[in-house]
């Protein structure tokens, strides 16, 4: 089982993204979408049937749910679905380009977005 990702420019293309991954038998449950803010990440994880990380995942924390996602945060996030510090600063760096990004956990080997 392998953790993937794909970025996306809209919310549009993201839900579609969420529904595709659905078709090809990724759980919702393994399904995550980060954004730069949590009412963001919220409303498009609503629309595609998605998580957002925090308390329910088992890797948000206090601070985040009351004061937002911090840089330091957002790539700490990153790093506990697996992702090396490199690849969480480069995802990290893509939503301050105002992407969207979706992380599928638990994938099948040989699976791809």
């Amino acid at each position: 089982m392998t953790t993937l990702y794909r970025e996306y420019h809209s919310d549009t293309e993201a839900v579609q993204g969420i529904e595709e991954m659905q078709a090809h038998g990724i759980d919702a449950k393994d399904i995550y979408v980060f954004t730069q803010t949590d009412q963001h990440s919220k409303r498009i994880a609503k629309m595609g049937d998605a998580n957002t990380p925090g308390p329910g995942s088992g890797i948000g924390s206090a601070i985040t749910r009351i004061f937002g996602n911090t840089d330091s945060q957002l790539t700490n996030q990153f790093r506990k679905f697996g992702f090396t510090e490199t690849e969480a600063t480069y995802l990290k760096e893509k939503l301050d380009e105002e992407k969207i990004i979706i992380v599928a956990v638990n994938t099948p080997d040989g699976f791809t977005l």
